[in-house]
């Protein structure tokens, strides 16, 4: 995956990165529009977007469309959401549904740690 400005994998790591682009931390969402808890997060998740707009980069992957990115970041289950720094490099981790206050806060931590 890979689009002007989105952050990409890569896969030629044993501990896979993100390649970030445009300078930024990034938060990828991983989920499925089958999963009743991914559903419940993703309006959560979009209001973010918009609150961290041009200071975090977040993206949603569809686990059923790329699998093959799913595995390499070891999700097994959804929603999974990984925080990377603005060096592609993972910070964080969060496994299932997780209420907007948690989330804002790890992605103010995201934006407040030394990188």
């Amino acid at each position: 995956m890979e689009v002007a400005n989105s952050p990409s994998v890569n896969a030629d790591s044993s501990a896979p990165t993100i390649t970030v682009t445009d300078g930024k931390p990034v938060v990828v969402d991983f989920s499925a529009s089958w999963c009743p808890p991914c559903q419940q997060l993703k309006p959560i998740f979009a209001s973010l977007t918009k609150e961290f707009e041009g200071r975090v980069t977040m993206v949603t992957v569809d686990v059923d469309e790329n699998s093959d990115m799913a595995a390499k970041f070891d999700v097994h289950s959804i929603p999974t959401l990984i925080f990377f720094d603005a060096n592609g490099s993972q910070q964080d981790r969060l496994e299932g549904f997780v209420p907007e206050d948690v989330l804002r806060s790890r992605i103010e931590n995201l934006l407040n740690s030394p990188n």
